[in-house]
């Protein structure tokens, strides 16, 4: 149910940076040294930072949900085995984040990328123009 909430929240996040860009003017309220409108930086953001949490918590990590989907999918004496890799799944993770360094960022980033493209197509086709 988490990631299909956060692809909810960019699919609307997406659609309202398209509505924000072509409706807010250079005037509009500004946070900082920005020249960027804030309910367009706001937007921008929601909707990079909900597509990184539907790709992050798809990996097939058993803590994450993409773990929980891996393991359904297994024989039951599987499953049990693939569960118990759970106690260890935060230092995979970190050990993911910091050995694997840029790689690893790359790896996601690619990831968060097509997931962006993708939910930006659909809401495209639902008539909403996204640049």
């Amino acid at each position: 149910a988490g990631p299909m909430v956060n692809l909810v929240l960019c699919a609307i996040s997406i659609a309202l940076l398209a509505i924000a860009i072509d409706h807010v003017g250079p005037d509009s309220f500004t946070l900082g040294n920005s020249t960027v409108p804030l309910v367009i930086e706001a937007t921008y953001y929601g909707m990079v930072f909900n597509a990184f949490l539907v790709v992050f918590n798809l990996l097939p990590i058993p803590p994450l949900d993409g773990g929980r989907i891996v393991g359904s999918m297994m024989r039951p004496e599987l499953a049990r085995e693939w569960a118990k890799v759970g106690e260890y799944g935060i230092f995979i993770i970190l050990g993911l984040a910091f050995l694997g360094g840029s790689s690893f960022t790359a790896f996601l980033q690619t990831l968060q990328g097509w997931l962006l493209d993708l939910v930006a197509h659909f809401v495209n086709t639902a008539g909403i123009g996204v640049g």
